[in-house]
């Protein structure tokens, strides 16, 4: 449920993207799906495979908890 109230169905989006701004990798979630849930398997199954040196993460607050 939106907490807005709204009708319109929720959606979550994982999205990787390079140091210039161009998409890697992303997936959707439905928008009931736990946030803690969905960063370790999306970076597991894509980035790691790749030969990055430095990583930065940028989340909200409910994947970091």
């Amino acid at each position: 449920m939106s907490k807005e109230n709204r009708r319109e169905p929720i959606v979550q989006v994982g999205l990787f993207m390079d140091n210039n701004g161009l998409p890697i990798s992303f997936r959707i979630y439905p928008g009931n799906y736990n946030d803690q849930l969905t960063l370790r398997p999306i970076f597991a199954e894509t980035i790691s495979k790749m030969n990055f040196g430095r990583i930065i993460v940028v989340s909200d607050g409910g994947v970091n908890s």
